[in-house]
């Protein structure tokens, strides 16, 4: 409840003074690039994209992880609990793209945009549950948890898809690389926390490169973090 309050609190500041005389110098502030470079590695990226690529790919590592554990260990752990959202975003996805074409044929307007409102804005749903879901059950949270993150990760994969521009395929295979050889691995020994934390920020850094979105391979990234115990962690060293 309380990020949910502060999430609501920016969202109105932001409203405020983008609609204020300060506008200008907002909207300027927003466009200014700020560099990160550690050693030879150099990223220019304006506050926008910092915020979009950068603290929305770690939110979305968070949920990813979340939604793992609950697919092996909780509410999602019976396919047809884990089936019932999946496919009530799927939903939500093809409504709002009928109802696009229906209003764009109506009235003669283009209808490139479509994969636009497919998406729910999963931070604001979540404060939203926040706010009002004290006395609900969990399994309701969990449910719109991964109906909000399907329903996104869906709109972000056909945007990128179909309106991305330049997509560095050679960054884009060095990332998905990077993930199949962590998973691997991850099956094989236990890999420390620290490693876990570099290996996410490489795949981030390549899939920046790469151009596309990183809230994609920061859930692709969540569903390679090992969330079972192994079996030989609960064995005795007697045995």
């Amino acid at each position: 409840a309380a990020s949910g309050l502060a999430l609501a609190l920016a969202a109105v500041a932001a409203l405020i003074v983008a609609n204020s005389p300060w506008s200008a110098d907002y909207f300027a502030w927003l466009k200014s690039y700020h560099v990160l470079q550690i050693g030879p590695i150099r990223l220019e990226e304006t506050i926008s994209d910092w915020i979009k690529e950068g603290l929305m790919a770690i939110f979305f590592l968070v949920v990813g992880l979340e939604i793992k554990y609950e697919i092996v260990r909780g509410e999602l752990s019976d396919p047809k609990k884990l089936a019932t959202p999946v496919l009530a975003a799927l939903g939500g996805m093809a409504g709002p793209a009928a109802v696009y074409f229906l209003l764009t044929g109506a009235i003669g307007a283009p209808h490139q945009g479509w994969p636009i409102p497919l998406a729910t804005d999963i931070a604001f749903a979540l404060a939203v549950f926040g706010f009002v879901g004290k006395g609900l059950p969990s399994s309701l949270r969990v449910f719109l948890l991964t109906l909000a993150i399907v329903d996104d990760l869906g709109a972000i994969a056909l945007i990128g898809l179909l309106f991305s521009e330049g997509v560095r395929w050679t960054s884009l295979l060095w990332a998905l690389g990077a993930l199949m050889l962590g998973g691997l691995v991850a099956r094989r020994i236990r890999i420390p926390a620290p490693f876990w934390v570099l290996g996410f920020a490489l795949v981030w850094y390549l899939t920046v490169l790469s151009g596309l979105s990183t809230s994609l391979t920061a859930v692709a990234f969540a569903l390679i973090v090992p969330i079972k115990p192994r079996a030989e962690d609960h064995q005795s060293p007697l045995k």
